[in-house]
């Protein structure tokens, strides 16, 4: 039973292949440039990447007001009439920059003054290029133009790889050249994307952009920026808490577990990407949404299950083959986190569906729920558990999600049937 159920769904799954691809492909690109760095320099310094990383994508998020996921839900369903829409996307994110680094330079200071404060900001940049890089990904998704956006992706990640390999016959081994090489990577992959939007008639021009549109899309994104601020709070507060409460050693323990169980996501994200693009299309039919929900619920669970049990036992050998024993401290932790894959897998899906639907409000008010609540029991359990506390409180988080998605999806359907008699 279980085994047709996989084989029909995986069919299902072929022309959206590319999706797999790109995301593997991005997936290992970081593991492996985050691995290198955890491998080559001491812990201390590595624990300080990861802090300033996502000190960084955390005032990202505060900013960026979840234009990507509102450009990839505009472009599923008007296509190649987007160009308005797309252009106001490109003029917010640009314009979002006076308040993103004047935020990343004075936090920077104020929380970490003994970091380098140009490290700061050559990772300050590094992570809003790839705002940038995220707003076209969701336009090529919203196109369906997977194939076209894996083949840039995969290109420019071979190059950086390249890269590193002449770097480590040189024997460079300096932490501000290995974010060089970085900050070169995306910004060529930023370029390359960007111009090939072109091709597809989208055109990202100041003269398509109505200032009067921008009013009425600020307030459709603001319960969908809540939502998005809140879930990447809940997902990186622990990563800041803890380099304030102990040290950075142990934020690169944390990381390095956390970054495994994150890793997992690459079976899960696949198809549902292209499953926000079919919602948002498939949003006024309520049976092809009731249809969708059942298919992909029992591909995820299914799957969940499987990465479960595989990383829960071998969480010391995953550890010490990629990490070496230097990072032993973070298999215990590894083998908590994999209790939440299931519970991640589901709240993506189901957050995909609220997003497709327009719900926004409705992810707004659980991720909300759900960052405070990480907030105050980081808080109260780091300072007298360490890390696993995060851990734990991570596995905590992800469940209350998947019970809040549920409830309001629940909701929604149940009213549908009740207009509709």
């Amino acid at each position: 039973m279980i085994i047709s159920i996989i084989k029909k769904n995986f069919v299902r799954f072929r022309d959206t292949r590319y999706i797999f691809y790109s995301v593997i492909t991005d997936k290992i690109f970081f593991f492996v440039y985050f691995l290198i760095l955890a491998r080559l320099f001491d812990k201390s310094i590595y624990g300080e990447i990861v802090t300033l990383f996502t000190l960084c994508n955390v005032i990202a998020f505060f900013v960026n007001l979840g234009i990507p996921v509102y450009a990839q839900r505009i472009v599923a369903i008007k296509k190649l009439q987007s160009s308005t829409e797309v252009s106001v996307s490109f003029f917010l994110t640009t314009f979002l920059m006076i308040i993103y680094f004047p935020l990343i330079l004075i936090l920077a200071i104020f929380l970490y003054p003994t970091i380098e404060l140009s490290l700061a900001i050559l990772i300050g940049i590094i992570v809003y290029l790839y705002n940038y890089v995220s707003l076209i990904s969701a336009i090529y998704n919203g196109l369906e133009e997977y194939k076209k956006y894996f083949y840039v992706i995969f290109s420019v990640k071979l190059i950086m790889f390249l890269l590193l390999i002449f770097t480590f016959i040189l024997k460079v081994y300096n932490v501000q050249v290995f974010i060089i090489l970085l900050l070169i990577t995306v910004l060529i992959q930023f370029l390359v994307l960007f111009f090939l939007l072109y091709s597809k008639r989208i055109k990202v021009s100041i003269k398509e952009i109505k200032f009067k549109l921008i009013k009425e899309i600020l307030i459709i994104l603001l319960p969908l920026y809540l939502a998005t601020v809140f879930n990447f709070m809940y997902d990186k507060v622990d990563v800041l808490i803890i380099s304030k409460l102990i040290d950075f050693k142990e934020v690169a323990n944390y990381s390095i577990a956390y970054g495994i169980y994150k890793s997992s996501a690459i079976f899960f994200m696949p198809f549902l990407v292209s499953g926000y693009t079919k919602i948002s299309y498939l949003s006024r039919r309520d049976t092809a949404i009731n249809l969708f929900i059942k298919k992909y619920l029992i591909l995820v669970l299914i799957v969940g299950i499987l990465v479960l049990m595989f990383v829960f036992i071998f969480s010391k050998q995953i550890v010490i083959l990629l990490y070496s024993s230097k990072f032993e401290g973070s298999i215990n932790v590894l083998r908590i986190l994999s209790v939440a894959v299931v519970f991640m897998g589901l709240n993506n899906l189901l957050g995909n569906v609220l997003n497709g639907l327009g719900k926004f409000k409705e992810n707004r008010n659980v991720t909300f729920i759900c960052l405070i609540s990480n907030i105050l029991l980081n808080l109260i359990l780091i300072p007298l558990l360490g890390i696993i506390a995060a851990a734990v409180v991570t596995v905590f988080t992800e469940f209350l999600v998947l019970v809040g998605d549920t409830f309001y999806l629940r909701k929604f359907i149940f009213i549908k049937k009740l207009k509709s008699n």
